[in-house]
């Protein structure tokens, strides 16, 4: 098997991450009704919890931050990556302090539906240990020194509860080709053919680029106007089906 270099290294995060933005564009396209916008690299407004972001129609927010190693038995989640600093720069800030910083400044002033971390590194045993069903921390069975350098880092025992009891952390997910296939398979599911998926896919690393661009649903069915798709549509609580082809939308009853 061949070994990727830096650069390879660096293209094949960028990819990981442009699947899991897909993953939310195709959520969209199975409930219509459930996104306002959706944001990608979205730093200026969720800071290093930019990768994808969404505004949910209930008005609450949805943040996640994507990590693709290309060694899983090497680099785990653990505590050390997660809290590790460079000795050499006493400004620099570990993982858990940016991520910290962005969740309390983010959700503190909007309500979150979700904020995580999704990784294909595999999970340090002792930190398996604490993670429940839903990916939270059991923060009552933290190991002192642990709690102590996490309460030095983002700044009290009050915010260790708040960001512990909201944060997730999902890791271990399937690599490039095993998510890129579930995920045509839902688009499939869709009526979607692999043109329209490919089309998709590329138009996620185009929006990737853009700053300060907020991804509507037109923009995303745009691409996919070669194909005749019917998407269900929950409206004053009728059922609708939306059928859109080469550009124009018809609601049908």
């Amino acid at each position: 098997m061949s070994t990727l270099n830096r650069s390879g290294i660096r293209r094949s995060g960028d990819d990981y991450q442009d699947l899991f933005a897909l993953n939310i564009v195709i959520d969209w396209l199975e409930h219509p009704d459930r996104y306002q916008w959706i944001r990608l690299e979205a730093d200026d407004f969720a800071g290093s919890l930019d990768d994808v972001t969404a505004l949910r129609s209930d008005g609450r927010f949805v943040a996640k931050q994507i990590k693709w190693t290309s060694d899983t038995d090497v680099h785990q989640v653990s505590w050390d990556w997660l809290l590790q600093k460079d000795p050499r720069r006493p400004r620099q800030k570990s993982l858990l302090e940016k991520w910290s910083g962005s969740f309390f400044s983010l959700c503190q002033n909007h309500e979150c539906k979700e904020a995580a971390l999704y990784t294909n590194r595999q999970i340090e045993e002792g930190f398996a240990q604490l993670l429940d069903e839903q990916g939270l921390i059991d923060r009552d069975n933290l190991a002192q020194d642990t709690r102590s350098e996490i309460i030095s880092q983002i700044g009290s025992e009050e915010k260790l509860t708040e960001f512990l009891t909201s944060f997730h952390f999902h890791a271990d997910h399937p690599d490039h080709n095993v998510k890129r296939e579930a995920l045509f398979r839902r688009f499939q599911g869709l009526g979607g053919d692999q043109q329209g998926f490919n089309n998709l896919l590329n138009n996620v690393r185009e929006w990737a680029k853009l700053k300060n661009n907020p991804i509507t649903l037109e923009d995303i069915l745009l691409p996919l106007s070669y194909t005749l798709y019917s998407l269900p549509m929950i409206q004053d609580n009728v059922l609708y089906f939306i059928y859109f082809f080469s550009g124009a939308f018809l609601h049908m009853q």
